[in-house]
């Protein structure tokens, strides 16, 4: 399956490495992923949307990864989620929608420095101890915070 560009929400119990999955995806559509982050495996380079609602993530990837295309992520309740990856490789991100991620404690600062965000929602996350020191996103036009 090394061609697959879509791969939409799985309902079948799935274990392993995942090695059907193809880092050509450039929609991933997951609710309730099994695995607390993506296999080490999987560099997915040409995502452009990424929707993981309830899943049991708690850390999506480490360190910094090039998501030069993507412009989509949803992962709300995903209620594992401790901390956001580094975004600093996904400068055209234009929708972040974290809302209901109650053991969401850290933003990366890198999310600061996303030009090309125009929503982000992080309601709902009720254990953000840490947001942004400084925010460069000129193209902001909603952030919802309520009930952090």
């Amino acid at each position: 399956m090394n061609k697959l560009n879509q791969f939409k929400d799985s309902k079948l119990p799935l274990s392993g490495d995942f090695k059907f999955m193809s880092n050509n995806l450039r929609c991933l559509y997951w609710h309730g992923y099994p695995l607390k982050s993506f296999p080490l495996n999987f560099h997915p380079e040409q995502l452009v949307e990424l929707n993981m609602s309830y899943n049991r993530v708690e850390q999506l990837w480490k360190g910094f990864k090039m998501y030069q295309q993507l412009k989509f992520v949803k992962l709300s309740y995903s209620q594992h989620l401790i901390e956001t990856p580094d975004f600093s490789g996904a400068p055209n991100l234009r929708r972040l929608i974290l809302e209901g991620c109650t053991s969401l404690s850290k933003v990366h600062p890198s999310i600061g420095d996303l030009n090309k965000l125009v929503f982000l929602n992080l309601e709902g996350c009720e254990n953000l101890k840490s947001f942004l020191r400084s925010i460069c996103m000129e193209s902001l036009e909603i952030l919802t915070l309520s009930g952090c």
